[in-house]
């Protein structure tokens, strides 16, 4: 595709050929004037005078020409400069930053009207948002004291293959809901998380919370940590949702039996290690988006796991990434900024 050309240099172009077609008009009218005046009039002044410009000043046209095309190019470059800010401050707004405006000031009177338009679309984008946001955080809050109850009802039910059946259910209804509600939160900051964190304590912890989890899926997990804290930037919170859904969704991935192992370095680095299929080269970008899911992943996803790691990892300042297990699986790796 052909990249566009700036509006200064196609200013700069129309207006140096105009002058140059002028310029070369006003030559071409002398010529034919002076050829004119010497055959009616071979001893007049005129031709001498006529002869002493093309001689003596029409070199300094050429001049006149390039000097005016130079300050006509400075004088475009000044005179867009508020255009090119707006272009950036345009650029910078994203979802987490609608509360960005495009200033309006010492703009062309032509420009104004398209700016006011674009600061209307904004607030009517942020409402938008907004409502999401709020509607996404409410019904999740709202499920969990009902699923709560039906699963202390199920529990007291005793076993029973139907029973298990629905107790799976609603453990993975309640899985969505605490995402939906971690999706709203993430949604909500404005600001990067900037705090510290011991990875080592939030990677042991959060595995102690789901070492249930894997029991119950007849797996385990393992940590591998240094003996001493292991400060990285970052939310505590955060960073414990960000390890609980990459456990989840690396038990999920991983059959029967199988140990999910996380590794932390005393660099900020994290490591979950699954004994799944691995994650194809051509899925490990999309594969971070918000509900999308990978041909042939496990049934009963919800496709948020990982777009959860992705904000978190962003949020934290921290990089991602995915390779394949040395036995056979993946290994996504969070690198965060150590302190």
């Amino acid at each position: 595709m052909k990249a566009p050309r700036s509006l200064a240099s196609v200013l700069l172009l129309r207006l140096g050929l105009v002058l140059t077609a002028a310029f070369a008009v006003i030559a071409a009218w002398l010529w034919l004037h002076l050829g004119h005046i010497e055959t009616a009039h071979p001893q007049a002044v005129v031709h001498d005078i006529m002869a002493e410009f093309f001689t003596d000043i029409a070199w300094i046209v050429p001049i006149v020409l390039v000097v005016t095309l130079a300050f006509t190019a400075f004088t475009l470059r000044r005179s867009l400069a508020p255009l090119r800010e707006i272009s950036a401050r345009a650029a910078a707004i994203r979802p987490g930053a609608l509360d960005q405006r495009l200033p309006e000031l010492d703009l062309p009177a032509e420009v104004v009207p398209l700016v006011r338009a674009t600061n209307e679309m904004l607030d009517r984008v942020e409402v938008g948002f907004a409502l999401q946001r709020r509607f996404t955080a409410n019904a999740a809050h709202e499920l969990r004291t009902p699923l709560q109850l039906l699963s202390a009802g199920l529990e007291a039910l005793g076993a029973d293959s139907r029973i298990e059946s629905l107790r799976e259910d609603v453990r993975r209804m309640s899985r969505l809901v605490a995402q939906l509600l971690a999706v709203a939160r993430l949604d909500a900051r404005t600001k990067p998380a900037l705090g510290k964190a011991d990875l080592a304590k939030a990677a042991a912890d959060t595995l102690s919370f789901l070492a249930p989890l894997a029991v119950a899926r007849g797996a385990s997990v393992a940590l591998d940590r240094p003996p001493e804290p292991v400060m990285v930037r970052g939310d505590a919170a955060l960073i414990e949702d960000l390890i609980r859904n990459l456990v989840e969704n690396a038990l999920a991935a991983s059959p029967a039996g199988a140990e999910v192992t996380v590794a932390v370095g005393a660099d900020g680095r994290l490591d979950v290690i699954d004994r799944g299929p691995g994650i194809a080269p051509e899925f490990r970008e999309r594969v971070f988006e918000r509900f999308w899911r990978a041909p042939g992943a496990p049934a009963g996803g919800s496709g948020l796991g990982l777009s959860i790691v992705k904000e978190v990892a962003d949020a934290c300042g921290a990089r991602l990434s995915i390779a394949d297990a040395p036995e056979g699986g993946a290994v996504v790796r969070i690198a965060f900024v150590s302190l």
